[in-house]
């Protein structure tokens, strides 16, 4: 196993069917974790998920080129283990991260079964100064949704109901609360539309053209949602979103139907 200790993994990214083309890559997304499995998991699910980005895998950061991956970077997930808070390796991987390419995004992927223990990573890596925490509970949806906003220049933490509210509201396990939940239904029926037009990437002309409005009814409905779902801008409201799994009605008669 020490042999494999500087392995380099170069996932086939964008595996793609017969009748399809590749996604031309828009950078590469380098993945540092020291147990050598779970680098060749994370390396191919980057490839078949974020078939937009080239993955290149590591064990350390040292084994980046400052002028070759890291300068061609999107961002960098380091994956942290639960003893990987105590042995410092973390911590030296941020710093030779920040002194090699200081403005690369860098998000952390956590071993965190319990919402408990993703609390707790979602403090450190907020102090590590850190762009991005994802937890092991994360469903794969929101983890790719996560990377990508991190790639794109945002922020993703997870979130948690408050300390005080009762167990018996609360399912372990679970980053997000019920009450980005609650925030998605105070969505007018025209907003859910606009919203679920905006988690597929379309751009607010697309959105009017494709739900019949006027650009400027579309700004106002975007600065809405914007409001409502207690967000910075439109990019963390296709996050929510695809945390709620709305993309998989984008264009539902229902939807589009109570828009009109």
């Amino acid at each position: 196993m020490g042999a494999q200790s500087t392995e380099r993994t170069e996932a086939a990214s964008g595996t793609q069917t017969a009748n399809s083309s590749p996604m031309p890559h828009t950078g590469v997304l380098i993945v540092v974790e020291r147990r050598d499995f779970l680098r060749g998991c994370l390396s191919i699910w980057i490839g078949q998920s974020c078939n937009e980005f080239r993955p290149v895998a590591v064990a350390e950061v040292e084994a980046c080129s400052a002028d070759g991956e890291l300068r061609q970077a999107a961002a960098v997930l380091i994956g942290v283990s639960r003893a990987g808070w105590s042995d410092h390796w973390l911590g030296s991987q941020v710093e030779r991260l920040r002194e090699k390419c200081p403005k690369v995004p860098i998000a952390l992927l956590v071993d965190a079964p319990d919402m408990h223990e993703a609390r707790a990573a979602e403090t450190s890596a907020r102090q590590l100064g850190v762009q991005g925490c994802i937890t092991t509970s994360t469903s794969p949806t929101v983890a790719v949704a996560a990377l990508r906003l991190v790639a794109a220049g945002g922020c993703y933490f997870p979130t948690f109901p408050p300390l005080s509210q009762s167990p018996e509201a609360v399912s372990l396990g679970a980053t997000r609360p019920i009450a980005v939940g609650e925030r998605f239904e105070k969505l007018t029926p025209r907003e859910q539309a606009v919203l679920s037009v905006l988690a597929v990437g379309a751009q607010n002309k697309i959105i009017a053209y494709r739900l019949g409005m006027s650009m400027s009814t579309v700004k106002a409905h975007m600065h809405s949602i914007i409001r409502k779902l207690r967000v910075r801008n439109r990019t963390e409201a296709v996050v929510a979103a695809r945390a709620m799994e709305l993309t998989q009605h984008t264009d539902a008669p229902g939807i589009l139907k109570r828009a009109a």
